[in-house]
């Protein structure tokens, strides 16, 4: 990713999730708590989105001994946005998204 570290896990040659080392210079960790909100909204509304992957105590994330949280996000599809102009159609997995 641009801001934080970024590894495709594969099993059987095949994406299944993103494990991720958060800039915590640019996000707090609680970030995590806003991300779990907004994919539960849109998985209300019947977009594809992220899966969020919790340890086995149940947490969000994981502290290591730098200071880095480090997460793991359900692997949603191959292709991925850094932006979009205003008058462009974007699609988030296979649901196509409209500017408003």
């Amino acid at each position: 990713g641009l801001i934080n570290r970024s590894w495709v896990v594969r099993a059987a040659g095949r994406p299944v999730a993103v494990f991720q080392r958060l800039n915590t210079a640019v996000f707090s960790p609680v970030v995590h708590e806003d991300i779990e909100a907004v994919t539960r909204h849109l998985a209300q509304k019947g977009l594809a989105t992220t899966s969020r992957q919790r340890t086995r105590e149940g947490r969000r994330w994981v502290d290591d001994d730098e200071g880095f949280a480090w997460r793991c996000l359900g692997w949603v599809g191959a292709e991925t946005r850094q932006g979009s102009p205003a008058d462009e159609v974007i699609s988030i997995g296979s649901t196509p998204l409209a500017p408003t």
